[in-house]
């Protein structure tokens, strides 16, 4: 564990505090859910999700000495804002069946279950659980880029921004078939609209 967690001179390092408090978060929550609690069991994808962002996102920082807690605030803001915004679009996808319910529910991507009664406490529900999703995923990549493929060497790939802009708007109308069109098949349509989230990005930085 000391040699995973060496700092960026390579020198042994205990579990960062974050990491630490995010540990705990996961294992306290595991052993209330056993237990039964029901608070813990109508919240537990958001704690378990915030934990594992605490804990990797401390590993991180100590590896790298770069963190969204820490060092680039601005940045986790404008990556949970995303991942809120663009989980509740997945939601629209399935929305109408899903507020109909009975017959229209067959077929539907997803439902769940044990949720916080109260309307207003699940929709706090929702977006926290939204917003660890995006931060999850790209701590989860910093992770494994300063711990398992810290050697590897792999060269930019230079695309042109027209080539950006074209793969923005196709993935914008692919997004928004689904809704026009209720015969689109929806799964193909709303992979190929994530290109306008990947590529939007890019075209914020300097080009050619």
């Amino acid at each position: 564990m000391s040699n995973v967690l060496g700092g960026r001179g390579g020198g042994a390092a205990p579990l960062p505090p974050t990491s630490i408090v995010g540990l705990g978060v996961i294992i306290a929550a595991e052993a209330l859910l056993f237990r039964g609690s029901p608070i813990v069991g109508h919240w537990f994808t958001p704690i378990v999700w915030t934990g594992y962002v605490l804990v990797v996102d401390g590993i991180v920082a100590r590896r790298t000495g770069e963190s969204l807690l820490t060092t680039h605030r601005s940045e986790l803001v404008g990556v949970t804002l995303a991942s809120i915004l663009c989980w509740w679009l997945f939601e629209w996808y399935n929305a109408p069946r899903f507020w109909e319910g009975g017959p229209a529910t067959e077929g539907i991507w997803w439902t769940y279950h044990e949720l916080e009664p109260n309307a207003f406490l699940r929709r706090i529900g929702y977006d926290w659980a939204f917003a660890t999703i995006f931060p999850a995923i790209f701590l989860t990549a910093r992770g494994l880029r300063a711990l398992v493929f810290a050697r590897a060497r792999v060269s930019p790939v230079r695309v042109p921004r027209t080539v950006l802009w074209v793969s923005v708007v196709a993935g914008a109308i692919c997004a928004v078939l689904p809704f026009a069109a209720a015969g689109v098949p929806r799964v193909p349509a709303v992979r190929a609209g994530m290109l306008r989230d990947v590529q939007l990005p890019a075209l914020a930085l300097p080009g050619p």
